[in-house]
């Protein structure tokens, strides 16, 4: 016996032509921007790199049609985590390594 059952619904809160626009624009970042090294990926992918300007903290957040990840790297008390530590070079390799491996 089922005592209740909740499908929630899903209201459509931004236009789909700016929908398409930013999915162009996240595209762009794999295929010519900072996030080139996930072209290894064999499917389309999306995504932005983001870096702190002192290298505290590095991250990239990207998804695919079934699945949106983050990675971040960083520490807790702020300190560096390397000079250059971008987020296409400290989080990007392990967001692709996770993306490559969990279809």
């Amino acid at each position: 016996m089922t005592l209740e059952e909740n499908y929630p619904g899903a209201d459509r809160v931004i236009d789909e032509a700016v929908v398409d626009e930013i999915r162009d624009m996240l595209r762009s970042v794999i295929l010519q921007g900072t996030g080139r090294m996930a072209r290894v990926i064999k499917r389309p992918v999306y995504g932005k790199t983001g870096t702190t300007n002192d290298y505290t903290d590095a991250w990239f957040v990207g998804f695919d049609d079934r699945l949106a990840v983050g990675v971040w790297v960083g520490r807790d008390d702020h300190t560096p985590i390397g000079d250059k530590e971008t987020g296409a070079r400290a989080a990007l390799p392990i967001w692709i390594e996770f993306m490559k491996n969990y279809r």
